[in-house]
């Protein structure tokens, strides 16, 4: 249990201040949206206005003769009504949609903070919660920490005793930092596989969590932290838990394919992404162009050929716009672009050029494939016939 009160009272106003600030800025929150509410109401209120005038003016209606008494239909000037139709209905729809868009963002930050002004007395109940919750909690230069102690994780082969962690909050601003206790490294250097630095990776908690300190949940904020350090999510750690029950991998690296230790002249390196795999897991993934073994997530396709490329190597067709190698490309007579094979495949009969699918000009009458310049100096024998 806490003896430290004056300690709790202390950490309790400064998370009360924090508080304090929150609720002002909701506050605004609320002050702007309302705003932005009655702007909307008032452009909706002239786009009524302009449409009335414009359905009045742009519809036919009879029109009475003051001297005879008789009836005729108006004519109807729309040139009139283009200015509002045009400009001025379309700008009032376009400031509606901006003030839409700021009422809603306002809408989500009210929602997702909401948070009173805490009387002083239910600040320190919720820092002495924290204090009589974990066994070790201080606080000291604004940062609320908490000691999170004997941080045990599990994969299918060992557990590992981490040993343990300090959980800091700065009270200000409620950023987390977390610092390891016993410095149990990993081979790559790491405390934990889920913290790099002093910065936690919160993963499928990011959400709960971040909900907790936007709403100044203090005793939540660190029993979600605690969870996430006593758990081990194996499909993205910044290092496997293995670099720590089995660290002495002198001359090897990790393959990050088959999730096994080999030798170092066993590597290949991605140049695209980095990444580290064994030639066992290198199947196929070579490109054709630069002669580099290529990850998985970063090989394409040559469509026309389905040969393998790297995103550097690997070219645009212009017409088509499929992935294709060099090898599959031509280069058109007519636009001078390059196109696959597949849409460069019609030459002109009457100069003999290679074109793409986009510069073939075909003959209405006899479907004579022709460049754009001869099909201006093309005479159709068809034509002459049928005109004849």
């Amino acid at each position: 249990m806490p003896t430290n009160r004056k300690l709790i009272i202390r950490a309790a106003i400064v998370y009360r201040n924090w508080m304090i600030k929150q609720a002002a800025i909701q506050d605004d929150d609320k002050t702007r949206a309302a705003k932005l509410i009655q702007s909307i109401a008032s452009k909706s209120e002239e786009i009524k206005k302009f449409g009335d005038i414009f359905f009045w003016g742009s519809t036919e209606r009879k029109q009475g003769n003051h001297y005879d008494g008789t009836t005729h239909t108006g004519i109807v000037n729309l040139e009139v009504y283009k200015e509002i139709a045009n400009y001025t209905i379309p700008d009032l729809c376009q400031d509606i949609s901006m003030y839409a868009d700021g009422f809603a963002s306002h809408m989500k930050s009210i929602v997702a903070k909401p948070i009173d002004p805490i009387s002083l007395r239910k600040a320190v109940e919720e820092i002495w919660s924290i204090f009589s919750t974990w066994k070790i909690v201080e606080f000291r230069d604004k940062l609320l920490s908490v000691l999170i102690e004997n941080v045990v994780l599990n994969d299918e082969e060992e557990s590992v005793d981490l040993g343990n962690f300090w959980v800091h909050l700065n009270l200000t601003n409620m950023k987390l930092t977390i610092d390891s206790v016993n410095e149990i490294l990993s081979s790559d250097g790491y405390s934990h596989p889920h913290v790099a630095g002093h910065e936690l990776c919160t993963g499928d908690g990011h959400v709960p969590l971040e909900e907790a300190i936007s709403q100044g949940r203090l005793e939540d904020c660190f029993r979600i932290v605690e969870s996430i350090l006593r758990t081990y999510n194996d499909e993205s750690p910044y290092e496997k838990l293995c670099g720590w029950y089995n660290p002495d991998h002198e001359g090897q690296f990790y393959c990050e394919i088959c999730d096994e230790w080999r030798d170092n002249e066993d590597m290949i390196l991605c140049p695209r992404c980095g990444m580290e795999f064994c030639d066992s897991c290198a199947n196929g993934s070579f490109c054709k162009e630069c002669d580099s073994w290529i990850c998985e997530g970063c090989i394409v396709s040559c469509e026309p050929c389905s040969d393998t490329l790297c995103e550097k190597c690997a070219k645009s067709c212009y017409t088509c716009r499929a992935t294709v190698c060099e090898s599959c490309l031509s280069t058109c007579d007519c636009c001078e672009n390059d196109s696959c094979d597949d849409c460069m495949n019609s030459t002109c009969v009457d100069c003999g050029i290679s074109m793409c699918d986009t510069c073939v000009e075909i003959c209405d009458e006899c479907g004579t494939n022709m460049c754009k310049t001869c099909s201006y100096e093309h005479n159709c024998l068809l034509a002459s016939t049928d005109s004849e």
